[in-house]
C-alpha cells in the first residue's frame, strides 16, 4: 500500500475501530505530538500517511476514547 493522504487514513481507520473517523481527529493526534511528524510529513501541505503508521494511529485513538469516557458512576444506597 502507498502512502495515504489523511482522509483516506480516516477511512482506514475507522473500518479497523467499526466506527467512523474524522481526518480531524487524525491531525489532532500530529499536532499534539502524539504521533511525531516524521511518520506523517506535511508535502505541499497535504500530510502523507504512511501505511506503517495506522496501527499507532489505532492505539492512540483507542487510548485517547478510553481516557474520554467517563468511568461508570455505580450508587449504592441501602
Amino acid at each position: 500500500m502507498d502512502v495515504m493522504f489523511v482522509g483516506q487514513a480516516a477511512v482506514e481507520v475507522g473500518h479497523r475501530l467499526g466506527r467512523t473517523v474524522i481526518p480531524r481527529e487524525i491531525t489532532a493526534l500530529f499536532y499534539h505530538g502524539v504521533i511525531p511528524d516524521n511518520v506523517g510529513p506535511i508535502v505541499g501541505g497535504r500530510r502523507l500517511i504512511h501505511p506503517e503508521a495506522l496501527d499507532a494511529i489505532v492505539t492512540a485513538l483507542k487510548a485517547r476514547q478510553r481516557a474520554e469516557t467517563p468511568a461508570e458512576v455505580t450508587t449504592d444506597v441501602r
